[in-house]
């Protein structure tokens, strides 16, 4: 008999025997959580614990393999931006109170 996916996933990485389940959390979005334990006494790697998360069909959740992908700066971000600039402009006017506030930007590059 062939093993399947789960069956493959619940064998020790080190020794390749079957481990044991100690626990099954269901997700929240309807997988679940599997953590198995290495019971073989002769194994490098016993009692050592692996989890594995299925996905609501059952099926195994593969890990990524592409870089991860952020989203671009939203108009929070380039708010804290502008925040930051015009308190950067507001403490070098305050060490130059000679300067209008048009001479502080030229002078600080913008």
């Amino acid at each position: 008999m062939s093993d399947t996916t789960l069956e493959e996933a619940k064998r020790c990485t080190f020794c390749q025997e079957p481990c044991k389940t100690v626990k099954e959390q269901p997700l929240p979005q309807g997988g679940k959580m599997h953590i198995y334990q290495c019971e073989n006494e002769r194994c490098t790697d016993y009692q050592g614990r692996r989890m594995v998360q299925t996905n609501p069909d059952g099926s195994i959740v593969q890990p990524h393999s592409q870089p991860k992908a952020y989203a671009k700066l939203n108009h929070h971000a380039q708010r804290s931006v502008q925040a930051r600039e015009e308190l950067r402009l507001l403490e070098f006017m305050s060490e130059h109170p000679e300067m209008t506030r048009r001479e502080a930007i030229r002078a600080l590059g913008g």
